[in-house]
């Protein structure tokens, strides 16, 4: 009984341990209505100071290429908040 107690907490001890390290990493989306990504200043554009948005692109991934479900913001969008898009 003894080494069962053993095995029981040292087995959970290991799982507290490795559940732990596991980070999942946080995701933002930025969608914005008649903008494409050109538009801001990491991306070239040099009419508007954007410091924060320029600070968080250094900081992360970007995602470039990419296809939307229609060529205006209300279908895309409707896509992207639902995970569906539709096929026509």
């Amino acid at each position: 009984m003894k080494n069962l107690y053993l095995f029981l907490i040292t087995s959970l001890a290991f799982n507290i341990h490795a559940l732990a390290q596991h980070r999942q990493p946080n995701v933002i989306i930025i969608m914005m209505d008649d903008m494409g990504y050109g538009d801001t200043e990491p991306y070239g554009m040099t009419g508007i100071a954007t410091p924060n948005f320029n600070k968080l692109t250094k900081q992360s991934t970007r995602f470039t290429h990419y296809n939307v479900a229609q060529p205006i913001c209300t279908a895309s969008r409707a896509a992207l908040l639902t995970a569906v898009i539709l096929i026509v």
